[in-house]
């Protein structure tokens, strides 16, 4: 392993083991927002425009929280919600 790869992958193993939010208090926190705070939200953490402006017409706000909650915590994101009894 060149010394390259050495600090390629430890930089990708420390934002994978950042402290941030779990899936659970992300979820919370975003559940009861209205659609204008959610594209705020989704623009805030740098969503893609060509996810966020179909969804932002349609008013389809479970859309958009489970593609805000895709993007921050992968696809197990419901998974993890079940396991902790939030779903």
């Amino acid at each position: 392993m060149t010394l390259l790869e050495i600090i390629n992958n430890e930089i990708t193993e420390t934002k994978t083991n950042e402290m941030g939010p779990t899936a659970v208090e992300t979820y919370n926190k975003i559940k009861n927002f209205p659609l204008r705070a959610l594209l705020g939200f989704g623009r805030r953490i740098g969503l893609p425009q060509e996810v966020l402006r179909p969804l932002g017409r349609t008013n389809d706000t479970e859309s958009l929280i489970d593609e805000i909650m895709g993007f921050l915590h992968g696809d197990d994101w419901e998974r993890a919600l079940m396991r902790a009894r939030v779903l």
